[in-house]
């Protein structure tokens, strides 16, 4: 794992996929977390051949590469060991659990999410885990904290 940092979530993502874009060609890509489709955008403008979003609460997509599912049908169906290639996660897991996206509430949401991501990656796929960091605090947004 290649840690990249900065001080911006866009432009940690535009550098991050600018440094992995061959990754995504011809790759099945799993965005989690995601209510506007610009991370999806960005997966299949980089030649991604399926792009599944994972969220909470319903999303719906017009377009045949885009796929939606709730977090609760995605991970019911049959799909779901190792179907990733790359898989986006920008700035969602430290919501997890908090109850705030239609998600239950559970002290260990976020860790729970993070291994789901491990279970739907395929062997030698990539991830790029975005979450929010500052010295000296524990939250970003006075949002309540589950860990």
């Amino acid at each position: 794992m290649v840690p990249l940092l900065s001080e911006y979530t866009g432009t940690l993502t535009f550098e991050t996929f600018h440094q992995v874009r061959e990754r995504f060609r011809n790759a099945s890509v799993a965005v989690l977390g995601s209510t506007q489709p610009e991370y999806e955008a960005m997966a299949l403008t980089e030649g991604a051949r399926r792009v599944v979003t994972i969220q909470h609460n319903a999303v719906s997509y017009r377009h045949p590469a885009l796929h939606a599912y709730t977090h609760r049908a995605f991970f019911a169906s049959k799909e779901r060991p190792k179907t990733f290639d790359v898989i986006l996660s920008i700035s969602s897991f430290e919501h997890h659990g908090q109850g705030r996206y239609g998600d239950p509430l559970d002290p260990d949401g976020d860790l729970r999410s993070m291994k789901e991501a491990a279970q739907i990656l395929r062997p030698g796929g990539v991830m790029i885990l975005a979450v929010p960091i500052a010295q000296g605090r524990g939250c970003m947004e006075c949002t309540p904290c589950v860990r």
